[in-house]
């Protein structure tokens, strides 16, 4: 829709980061993979590359952009 702004959707929070960079988000809802994802700054760190464990408590696996640490239970978003 033109004119329409984007909204900022709450991912999830950081359980753990993986020796390749990989971050690993407790999530609330199911994104798309590929989508982009963003720090509490906006800031694009990575992608989401693959989906893990029961629907009742998902986890998600994002390939970062950078090697910047994210500190314990850091919140991450997505834009609509």
């Amino acid at each position: 829709m033109p004119g329409r702004r984007r909204g900022l959707i709450r991912l999830g929070t950081l359980s753990r980061r993986l020796e390749s960079g990989t971050l690993v988000l407790a999530v609330e809802r199911i994104p798309p993979l590929g989508q982009s994802v963003h720090d509490s700054q906006l800031k694009e760190v990575g992608s989401v590359t693959s989906i893990l464990g029961p629907v009742a408590c998902p986890m998600v696996e994002v390939k970062t952009r950078t090697k910047k640490d994210q500190p314990k239970e850091a919140v991450f978003y997505l834009l609509e």
